[in-house]
């Protein structure tokens, strides 16, 4: 009886570890599934220019220079046309103002002349660098359209592959509950934790029975407070080193789960990509990754522990 004890809390600590390890691979699987399929690498379209010259500045700019030549050249005219001190005064003030102001009025002409030539140019050298920039916007979307596509079909295929998790999860759990029913386990022990104590304490020959003041229920007591017999499997997974001394075998087994989990997703993640590039069929795809062989592999030995279960209820 000894030995069925220890072989049924075995079945029931390797099942919790297992049920521990899918949770965190299935959690693993929908972080990774969330950050894919998104348009990456790719920032917003370049904005076309607009041209920022004054044509007043220009106009007015050659109008002055010219309204000053113009004024110079009436001053020059008044004095050579006119004889007297008053009539050239008056052919001065005359000349200044008239030749200033169609000086003026013509030097209009060739300051919207430079502005639309230099207009021109400026928007030549703004049409240029917009098309080189959008020349560059157009390969990197293009780029990331080809990625978010791939993406695509790993997301696909990651998901094919947590769903397989899932169910296969979901099986092991009503088979573990049937276990504990099995081997009469306490409803306050049916966790990894006190499962794991159990399962060190029977094998080092600290005990062979479940109640009793040398059980195994007393014993995890003394190791955990009653309000800590329960930990979620977030709450291992995020505090192990709260929890579990790391001098208890658990510590090192649950610690080998998380590498474990590890290295299915990322064996998982590289077959999808690898796939997803090959255009390899969904189906196809799923059947040959590591998940599917872990599933299949407990599939095998969840018939063992069945088999142990039935002959022991037997």
């Amino acid at each position: 009886m000894t030995n069925k004890l220890q072989q049924g809390i075995s079945i029931i600590y390797d099942m919790e570890l297992n049920d521990y390890l899918m949770d965190k691979c299935i959690k693993d699987l929908n972080y990774k599934i969330s950050n894919l399929g998104f348009l990456r690498g790719v920032g917003s379209a370049p904005k076309k220019e607009k041209v920022d010259l004054d044509w007043f500045i220009f106009a007015g700019t050659a109008s002055f220079a010219c309204g000053v030549i113009g004024a110079i050249v009436g001053i020059i005219t008044g004095f050579k046309d006119n004889d007297g001190f008053f009539y050239t005064l008056i052919g001065v003030v005359i000349g200044f103002f008239l030749d200033a102001l169609i000086g003026a009025a013509i030097g209009v002409v060739p300051g919207t002349i430079i502005y639309f030539a230099k207009r021109s140019k400026e928007q030549h050298k703004i049409d240029q660098t917009y098309k080189r920039l959008m020349g560059y916007y157009n390969d990197d979307l293009e780029k990331a359209k080809a990625r978010q596509k791939l993406e695509e079909k790993e997301k696909q295929i990651l998901i094919k592959q947590r769903d397989s998790l899932i169910a296969r999860r979901k099986n092991a759990t009503n088979k573990l509950i049937n276990f504990y029913d099995i081997m009469n386990i306490d409803a306050n022990y049916r966790s990894l934790i006190p499962i794991g104590y159990m399962d060190e304490f029977i094998r080092l020959g600290i005990s062979n029975q479940l109640s009793g003041v040398n059980g195994l229920y007393y014993l995890v007591r003394q190791e955990m407070r009653g309000d800590r017999l329960q930990y979620s499997l977030d709450e291992i997974s995020r505090k192990l080193d709260e929890i579990i001394s790391n001098q208890h075998q658990i510590y090192y087994e649950i610690t080998n789960m998380n590498n474990k989990c590890t290295q299915l997703i990322n064996q998982a993640t590289k077959a999808a990509k690898i796939s997803a590039q090959n255009k390899q069929l969904l189906n196809a795809a799923v059947a040959n990754t590591s998940i599917a062989a872990y599933n299949s592999q407990r599939i095998k030995e969840e018939l063992k522990f069945q088999n142990f279960m039935y002959l022991y209820n037997s």
